[in-house]
């Protein structure tokens, strides 16, 4: 599923450029050229298979030799270049060199992936004794296949499961780059409609992608949008039925009464139509907090307070007999039936507002209140709290999130620290912050607010990661340029780079990014550091203008073929250099 999920984010079907640092690091090294490469990657990217990478990737280019502990290993690791990657590989090196029958060699892998110590202790010293026997390797070279074999075994895929889901990568990513309103569309519904409490998370993942793509998302509007995800003339309106609490077949209605009559013209003709007792009290509260009414009343909070009077009248109209009394008391007259009476109420305002959204949908649809900010934090180089993930590099990266929630914890060690949940237009995040922080950040760290962090990436041990918090400050757009920029200060950047040619697409990359030599505006000096290999020495030069250079262009070049380092420093006053 995580293979999938992520090949699922490619940008195109040949070239497979995918969240996650250690992902991207195997996709862009590897390219795959060959479906039974795709299948190792797939196999690969696994807790434990996944440190042998570096070395699959650098065989596969030339770079390094394969290394084979025994000769016999090498038809069977010939074609996952010396590194094992499928089970069938443990069982095929456990009957090749330590002579187990197949069935005794599927109980060592069975014994291996379960971790069951009695039964482990039991294989391992067959296994020993067999290629000390059958294989006529010496204890210590047996010492290292079976440490080789147990390090693959954790977590280990069969081919035949890799298989599968590298052609459903294959296809998705496909359907991805070249039918992306339709991927979308199905993507979410499928989202929609499962039983998971993170399932509202993953929907706003998925919509801060699309957003990302540049597919319109309208809000949800009963004029407009349909009970499931739906492509509309190019945009993917946000589904009724997305919306908590609100049923499918109740929105299946409001979309047949307005498909057959037109749009609805006001709540009233809304609840003369459709039956809303269908919808439930809940749903018409939903509904008006995510803005899906906003076409026939803008007060949303009016109709949040009139939801029972709404059922009442709705109720009233569709009550059987209550169309055929009306001509028999009143057959002279021509009637007009009267509106609703909704509830006189102040709108939602400010963050009131954004709460109600969200605890409606379980994420901000309409717009987030860092967007006022976003292009000032671009140009400072800040990112979203949401893309700073536990799966990334460790070290340190500034970023910006709304304050959603705040627990307080006490760990093993009777240690104070707080799980801070953050929102931002691209998602949602969690991160720890402990008790000298969380003293340091005094009312900064508070619900509501929105903040500037210095978040850090933690590596614990070999699998396990989290993201600290370090730091929280207010973040105030007006004084964003004030606070955190300095025009007459310029940060220096030295791209290190292989080949000319990668000098060339680095620099295009960089003026595209954007040229920045006005005041007032944050400026990255680029000193471009070209290897010449022959001579065992670098050419340094820096480039005459000033770029914008944030964390994203970072990512950007640092996958390019032959960009070996980007890297801060402060000029020496006294080196000359060539511009």
């Amino acid at each position: 599923r995580k293979a999938l999920e992520l090949y699922c984010r490619a940008e195109t079907a040949g070239l497979y450029q995918v969240e996650g640092e250690g992902m991207r690091k195997v996709l862009i090294q590897l390219q795959p050229d060959r479906f039974e490469d795709l299948i190792a990657v797939v196999a690969l990217f696994r807790p434990g298979p996944m440190d042998n990478i570096p070395d699959y990737c650098a065989v596969k280019h030339g770079e390094q030799e394969m290394s084979l502990l025994h000769p016999r290993l090498e038809p069977i690791l010939r074609e996952t270049y010396g590194i094992i990657v499928y089970q069938e590989q443990v069982m095929e090196i456990a009957r090749s060199l330590a002579g187990f029958s197949l069935s005794d060699a599927d109980i060592l892998r069975r014994a291996m992936g379960k971790k069951k110590p009695e039964e482990m202790k039991a294989q391992k010293a067959r296994f020993l004794d067999g290629l000390q026997h059958h294989g006529g390797l010496d204890r210590r070279r047996s010492g290292k296949v079976y440490d080789l074999v147990l390090k693959f075994a954790d977590y280990g895929f069969n081919k035949s499961h890799a298989a599968a889901y590298a052609l459903v990568s294959y296809q998705t990513a496909y359907l991805k780059a070249h039918y992306p309103l339709e991927f979308f569309a199905a993507t979410l519904n499928s989202e929609m409609v499962a039983n998971d409490a993170g399932r509202y998370g993953k929907i706003a993942s998925l919509l801060a992608e699309a957003r990302r793509r540049g597919i319109p998302l309208p809000s949800p509007d009963v004029n407009h949008s349909f009970a499931r995800f739906r492509p509309v003339d190019g945009a993917l309106p946000y589904a009724l039925g997305a919306v908590k609490g609100v049923g499918i077949a109740a929105c299946k209605a409001i979309v047949r009464a307005r498909e057959a009559d037109g749009p609805f013209t006001s709540i009233g003709d809304l609840a003369r139509r459709v039956d809303l007792s269908d919808l439930g009290r809940q749903g018409i509260e939903n509904l008006a907090r995510v803005g899906a009414f906003d076409s026939l009343e803008r007060n949303r909070r009016r109709i949040v307070l009139s939801a029972e009077e709404l059922l009442r009248y709705a109720k009233s109209i569709h009550r059987e007999g209550s169309d055929a009394l009306a001509p028999s008391l009143f057959a002279e007259e021509d009637l007009q039936v009267c509106e609703p009476i909704l509830v006189e109420a102040e709108d939602f305002a400010g963050s009131a507002r954004f709460d109600e959204e969200r605890s409606a949908a379980g994420f901000l649809i309409s717009g987030h209140p860092i967007d006022a900010c976003r292009s000032d934090l671009e140009q400072l180089g800040v990112s979203f709290a949401s893309r700073v993930t536990a799966d990334e590099r460790p070290g340190r990266r500034r970023a910006a999130g709304l304050v959603t929630g705040i627990t307080n914890h006490t760990s093993r060690s009777n240690r104070p620290y707080a799980r801070i949940t953050l929102s931002d237009p691209d998602g949602s995040a969690t991160v720890l912050m402990f008790d000298r922080e969380l003293e340091q950040s005094g009312e900064a760290l508070k619900e509501q607010s929105l903040v500037l962090l210095e978040l850090e990436v933690v590596q614990r041990g070999s699998r396990d990661s989290m993201v600290i918090c370090r730091s929280a400050s207010p973040l105030e757009r007006m004084e964003l340029t004030s606070q955190y920029a300095f025009p007459d200060e310029e940060k220096w950047i030295r791209i290190r780079v292989s080949t000319a040619e990668a000098a060339r697409v680095v620099r295009e990359a960089l003026r595209r990014n954007g040229v920045t030599n006005g005041p007032g505006r944050i400026r990255c000096r680029v000193r471009m550091a070209l290897q010449i290999t022959e001579l065992g020495a670098w050419a340094e030069v820096d480039l005459q203008d000033r770029f914008r250079f944030n964390s994203e262009m970072q990512e950007t070049l640092a996958v390019e073929n032959g960009v070996l380092a980007i890297e801060s420093f402060t000029p020496s006053p006294h080196t000359e250099t060539t511009t």
